[in-house]
């Protein structure tokens, strides 16, 4: 399954508590992302967090990699589990339309 995190610094904390842990968390997400678990990363804009797109059996699984960033860990990021499903709408929306233009 894919998961897109969404992860946001929280009002209130110092960006220098953040920069503290830049290289700790960065080496973190790369071990997440040699073990397949995050397959892409983003910053948001204004760097106000980042995004992780990963790839796992379960949600449990994904919070359990995760949750072992050292910022998530010391609550200056919040993250957000969003479960992505594929889109299989079309094979629905072009059926209909070539049913209703044969029915012309």
């Amino acid at each position: 399954m894919r998961f897109f995190v969404v992860c946001r610094i929280p009002e209130g904390v110092p960006r220098r508590s953040v920069i503290k842990l830049i290289r700790d968390e960065a080496r973190t997400v790369w071990k997440l992302y040699e073990s397949g678990l995050v397959r892409e990363l983003f910053y948001l804009e204004n760097l106000e967090g980042a995004a992780l797109s990963c790839e796992a059996a379960s949600l449990e699984e994904v919070k359990q990699g995760v949750e072992t960033l050292p910022m998530i860990r010391d609550g200056l990021l919040v993250p957000e589990y969003i479960p992505l499903f594929p889109y299989t709408g079309f094979g629905k929306l072009f059926t209909k339309i070539e049913n209703e233009a044969d029915n012309d």
